[in-house]
């Protein structure tokens, strides 16, 4: 009906930027507009500063463009769109990409990427939003959730295993 919102969650390859291309060409056709732009990817495998470049490579596809990949498919639709004035754009980091413990470097560079990333791209569009002529408001926000026991260690011990 009239005012009826809707959120839909979507699964889909983050590390392919076609993919997420694909993704937002549905969702503006569907509903000619993106509000709300959640970028929750996130792999714990990676490993030291001497790992493997295809291990590095998979990790940082997943944790850093991902979510840019996300940004790169969705934030221009969402600036041009019609159906709309506000958006806010979340990118989930870690407290690993601030703090950088030891054990997991890939994982903390790749998150401590993601974070300069959201940073300049918040920046990117505040400057837009202080524009009169600027449609469409967004914000840019980086998560930083505490301790949260999801399935990441555990996917990642059944893939070594």
């Amino acid at each position: 009906g009239v005012g009826e919102q809707k959120i839909v969650n979507v699964v889909a390859d983050v590390s392919s930027l076609s993919a997420m291309e694909k993704l937002s060409e549905q969702v503006f056709a569907a509903h000619n507009a993106c509000h709300f732009l959640m970028n929750n990817a996130g792999i714990g495998s990676g490993g030291g500063a001497l790992t493997p470049m295809e291990t590095l490579m998979h990790t940082m596809g997943v944790n850093t463009y991902g979510p840019i990949h996300g940004c790169l498919a969705f934030v221009p639709k969402m600036k041009s769109s019609a159906s709309q004035t506000c958006a806010l754009v979340v990118n989930t980091g870690s407290k690993q990409g601030i703090t950088m413990p030891p054990g997991n470097l890939s994982y903390n560079v790749s998150k401590a990427a993601l974070k300069a990333y959201t940073e300049g791209l918040e920046h990117e569009l505040s400057t837009e939003r202080r524009d009169e002529s600027t449609k469409v408001k967004i914000r840019a926000a980086l998560l930083i959730p505490g301790w949260t026991n999801t399935s990441i260690a555990l996917k990642d011990a059944r893939a070594k295993a």
